[in-house]
């Protein structure tokens, strides 16, 4: 899983505060503002690194037939894709 946006910036700041609920799309849930604050806070980064540029892999999908790999968040300066 990866979360696009800081997540200081997300705790620390009112960017979601108008929100009714936020959907995680990983976990398949919806959160209040202050349930999605304790899962950031709560949440453990162990994606893998990749081996080219050391970099984490993010969990990406393929837009022709919807699998899932992992594709390197250092994207486009490094190119590195692994199937799941």
């Amino acid at each position: 899983m990866y979360i696009k946006y800081n997540r200081k910036y997300l705790l620390e700041s009112n960017y979601c505060s108008d929100a009714i609920v936020i959907y995680v799309n990983e976990t398949k849930s919806t959160y209040t503002l202050e349930e999605f604050k304790k899962y950031l806070s709560e949440y453990d980064d162990s994606r893998p690194l990749c081996p080219k540029c050391g970099s984490k892999l993010d969990l990406k999908m393929n837009r022709k037939d919807e699998t899932e790999f992992y594709g390197c968040s250092n994207f486009p300066k490094c190119k590195y894709t692994r199937k799941i």
